[in-house]
């Protein structure tokens, strides 16, 4: 009745913890698929030491692209069962976690999730919680923040995966906010109010700890999905606050840099709330805008302003004589990466045309 798919690469030192979970469940009626993603270590000496011990145990090579996304597609693809629970190698699931989530299915419900502890791998504390209610109809929330679903909290229809075109595998990561954002159009979903997962972060290879992937992730969600952003102007808000923070903590210039570019050319409201962030205490009027945007703009570029200036005479489209002006055009304009279109929208407050 349900099919575990456990992705794995090079994780000899920890898949036990997994697998374990795996056959301690008390609920029996599983199998479960090991995919790994042509690990370099003897993972697949201790999967085989596995299914020694139990025939439900499949040990597989990843047959699509390379990374956890196409691990698990191809263990989704090869899976027998109805229901798929998507299981990390380095995660534990109660050893109830399954017959509880299996007696919450019900003929109109396509996913069903239960809360998760977060551990700290390097104390082994715990650190915080997942804990969506998520109940029914999930599409608004998924994308204001109030839902949320992990991979190890859920078990989802095969159908519902087979109806969506399987997992993204292109997506760095935030991947379980891309599959979910795509289930919610076509599925209702239930909660089991109970902790039943140990999931684990601060791990070495995790991508939790990968702040750059997680940007790459929250940008490729959010171009990806642009156009369900856009129902609503408070997610689409709290969209870039959450991106712009995490990329304003790199140390990296030109990856900040680069990435702010791409955040603003999502949405305009990027570069407002960058200035709010930056300067506090000033009181942005809209025909002082652009002003603003050049002393933020001046701090973080490194770009020789004479080049800048050299472009006024293609750009000034204001009529405006003041060079000072001008440059602060074309520096709100090369920052947005949008030319004209920004600048117009930013003196118009509209903050929603492109996200």
């Amino acid at each position: 009745m349900i099919s575990i798919v456990i992705p794995t690469y090079n994780r000899a030192k920890l898949i036990h913890r997994a697998l374990d979970s795996v056959l301690a469940q008390t609920f029996t009626d599983w199998e479960c698929i090991v995919v790994d993603d042509f690990s370099t270590d003897n993972t697949k000496d201790v999967v085989e030491q596995y299914i020694a011990k139990d025939k439900r145990f499949r040990y597989v090579v990843n047959e699509r692209k390379k990374g956890a996304q196409g691990a698990r597609n191809t263990g989704i693809l090869l899976s027998s069962f109805e229901w798929i629970y998507l299981l990390d190698s380095d995660n534990i699931a109660h050893s109830d976690m399954l017959e509880k989530l299996v007696k919450r299915i019900e003929p109109e419900i396509d996913v069903i999730n239960c809360f998760s502890k977060i551990i700290d791998t390097k104390t082994n504390n715990q650190v915080g919680t997942l804990n969506f209610v998520n109940e029914g109809d999930i599409k608004e929330g998924i994308i204001n923040g109030n839902s949320y679903v992990d991979f190890n909290q859920a078990i989802i229809r095969k159908r519902k995966l087979m109806e969506i075109n399987l997992l993204d595998e292109d997506c760095p990561s935030m991947q379980e906010w891309d599959t979910h954002i795509r289930l919610s159009e076509i599925s209702r979903y239930a909660t089991v109010k109970e902790y039943l997962v140990d999931y684990f972060i601060n791990g070495e290879d995790a991508i939790s700890t990968d702040k750059r992937r997680e940007v790459k992730g929250h940008l490729y969600v959010f171009r990806k999905h642009l156009v369900v952003w856009r129902r609503n102007k408070s997610a689409v808000r709290r969209m870039v606050k959450q991106t712009y923070e995490i990329i304003r903590d790199d140390k990296n210039y030109m990856f900040r840099l680069f990435s702010f570019v791409k955040l603003a050319w999502l949405s305009p409201y990027t570069i407002k709330y960058a200035i709010k962030r930056q300067f506090p205490n000033i009181k942005i009027m809209k025909e002082k805008l652009l002003q603003y945007i050049y002393i933020y703009i001046y701090i973080y570029n490194e770009l020789d302003a004479l080049l800048l200036w050299r472009e006024t005479k293609k750009h000034s489209v204001f009529g405006c004589k003041h060079w000072m002006f001008e440059m602060n055009y074309i520096n709100a304009m090369w920052v947005s990466g949008q030319y004209y279109k920004t600048a117009i929208l930013l003196m118009n407050g509209d903050d929603q045309r492109r996200g």
